[in-house]
């Protein structure tokens, strides 16, 4: 049973603020229009926190205790439960769900750090913030993704099930590469879409790592590009022949509709994962 809530009158330099936290998002609009309410009526909502020992840690109300020290007031109203820090950062994150105005990163970075660092459970995060089984999965795959993958999703230029599937590729070379192609298409293309390609990837890396392939020679082998098919061969396996215009036209429209066929093959997805994974002697972060 929760212990009951109390009220009392602090110092606001005397409230401790979670390193880990999610914070409200607000436009300019809006916080000049609650800073106009504080300059006329005051703080009148009182502050919400969790008390630890002597230690009063901040659930909601962050803007109102900035707005508080900056304003130079020596007491604002808190109203408190008993607790721990752990109950701080997990109220917070239910209460600003309830709101609908958080930023994803920032619940994916709560959720790892509540699990990686406090060492709760699964289960005990679900207990705790209400999240949905699904839901905590996204957040706790999406924390691992690369920060850029995490500042596209802040700045809304990709979904929450974009930055989900994003996250699911192990090497973060590729969740870029991914995702600058997808920076690339008009419209952009929906999270059915990108789950496609990373299930094409996915199942690339699976069959690669059946396959076992022999390791690469430490010497590089010196290759020229064939004029007709794009690829890159050994010296040794290159010939040189001697056509007229009209035929080397013609291998060359031989060669082109060969390919066409042989990459209709593959959707548009499959294709898209296979270039993405053109990544392996590279490192995880483009340079």
């Amino acid at each position: 049973m929760s212990s009951p809530i109390r009220m009392v009158q602090l110092d606001p330099d005397k409230i401790q603020v979670p390193e880990v936290r999610i914070t409200s998002s607000w436009d300019d609009e809006e916080y000049k229009t609650f800073q106009a309410s504080i300059a006329a009526d005051g703080i009148s909502t009182p502050l919400l926190a969790i008390k630890e020992g002597e230690t009063f840690w901040l659930v909601d109300g962050l803007h109102r205790l900035q707005e508080a020290k900056l304003r130079g007031m020596k007491r604002i109203s808190v109203a408190y439960r008993e607790g721990s820090l752990v109950d701080a950062m997990t109220k917070n994150l239910y209460m600003n769900r309830l709101r609908g105005k958080t930023k994803a990163s920032e619940e994916a970075r709560l959720i790892t750090y509540l699990m990686q660092e406090k060492k709760l459970s699964f289960w005990d995060i679900r207990q705790k913030t209400g999240l949905s089984q699904e839901k905590l999965e996204q957040l706790l795959s999406i924390g691992k993704a690369d920060p850029l993958i995490l500042k596209a999703l802040d700045e809304e230029e990709i979904r929450l099930g974009h930055a989900y599937h994003l996250s699911r590729l192990p090497n973060p070379a590729a969740q870029l590469k991914l995702l600058t192609a997808l920076r690339g298409m008009i419209p952009f293309p929906t999270v059915d879409y990108v789950k496609e390609v990373v299930e094409a990837s996915l199942q690339i890396i699976a069959d690669r790592s059946k396959g076992q392939e022999p390791p690469k020679p430490s010497l590089a082998i010196p290759t020229l590009r064939c004029h007709f098919c794009d690829q890159e061969f050994p010296v040794a396996k290159m010939v040189g022949v001697t056509l007229d215009r009209t035929c080397a036209g013609l291998a060359e429209d031989y060669i082109k509709e060969l390919k066409r066929k042989r990459g209709a093959e593959k959707t548009e997805q499959e294709a898209l994962a296979g270039r993405i994974l053109n990544t392996e002697s590279q490192s995880d972060h483009p340079s």
